[in-house]
């Protein structure tokens, strides 16, 4: 199963800039995908300068990912189910070296656990088949009250 830019903006309410994921593929809905990006050399959201990525927004990269991979349940195939949006509660990170511009970025995530509102995801980050970013990201589809 895989999620176009279409089925994306379906799933998630981010829009360019924040948009860090162009398409998601190998998704085993619920419990893995591929998140999929091409950066330009003049992305607005490059560190000052243009030259590097920072790496938080690779860590945002899986946490958009996720956000798909989980919320493509839908029994009917390539119709998402669209529940509660979702917010990044929490990261773990470690970083590898820098994202430079411009670079194919993949974002390889599995869903490791799930407790109802809040699930727990392990993703890594490659820039052109280069690992830049490894994080455990914690994402809820509730706002505390």
């Amino acid at each position: 199963m895989r999620a176009d830019d279409r089925t994306i903006e379906l799933v998630l309410p981010h829009r360019p800039p924040m948009l860090f994921v162009e398409r998601v593929e190998d998704i085993a809905p619920g419990v893995r995908g591929v998140g999929f990006r091409a950066v330009p050399a003049d992305d607005p959201m490059a560190a000052p300068g243009g030259t590097f990525l920072p790496w938080l927004q690779a860590i945002e990269m899986i946490a958009q990912t996720a956000a798909i991979v989980a919320k493509l349940i839908d029994p009917v195939p390539d119709t998402p189910s669209v529940r509660a949006p979702g917010y990044l509660a929490g990261f773990n990170a470690k970083s590898h070296g820098s994202i430079h511009l411009p670079a194919e970025l993949r974002a390889e995530v599995e869903i490791t656990k799930n407790w109802g509102p809040l699930a727990m995801i392990s993703g890594v980050v490659f820039a052109d088949d280069v690992k830049v970013v490894e994080a455990d990201v914690t994402i809820s589809t509730s706002i505390p009250k």
